[in-house]
């Protein structure tokens, strides 16, 4: 069973229109505002290319956001190798070029923190409707997109945290999370 986003949502009497991303890849505008990151990259990190996982037109701009590994500082002082880690990266993209919203100091943090930081609420949400429509296509169904979510609020190393705009876009897709559940970054 597909779920594909086609609905415009209206805020506050502007429209933030989701486009579908079922056939759609990273366009050739926004790359000059993404991070350099395939430098360096060993063999099984360069098969995972940047990830599209949103876009967003609202009020005359486009917004994206791509999951991807980029080269940063390591975590530890006496690591001497290249290190990569994972994060999302906003661009918007209008008539006069692309924007970088966030840099390579905050795409991490910002796994941890409401898109709402970077980008206005409206995209927020669809870019969070689109990041959780293409996560229940990975895993096939609503009870197991639920299970994942529920499984991953648990407290461990990778606790997920959900936002304002994850509640509305679950609730979109019929997924209510218990308050109860819901987990506060540090």
């Amino acid at each position: 069973m597909s779920h594909q986003i086609t609905a415009k949502f209206v805020f506050n009497s502007d429209l933030a229109i989701a486009q579908d991303l079922s056939s759609q890849s990273i366009s050739s505008s926004i790359y000059p505002c993404l991070p350099d990151a395939r430098e360096g990259l060993s063999k099984s990190q360069m098969n995972k290319p940047p990830l599209l996982r949103g876009v967003v037109e609202y009020k005359g701009k486009q917004y994206y956001v791509v999951e991807m590994l980029y080269k940063t500082t390591p975590p530890f002082v006496d690591y001497e190798e290249d290190y990569y880690q994972g994060g999302r990266f906003f661009v918007q993209l209008d008539e006069l070029g692309c924007l970088p919203l966030n840099t390579t100091d905050d795409a991490t943090d910002l796994l941890f923190v409401s898109m709402t930081q970077v980008v206005p609420e409206p995209v927020a949400q669809q870019l969070a409707l689109q990041w959780w429509q293409k996560r229940l296509n990975e895993l096939g169904s609503l009870q197991k997109l639920k299970q994942d979510i529920l499984d991953g609020l648990k407290p461990g190393p990778y606790t997920l945290y959900l936002f304002a705009e994850d509640v509305w876009a679950l609730e979109q897709l019929g997924i209510t999370i218990p308050e109860s559940a819901l987990n506060q970054p540090r």
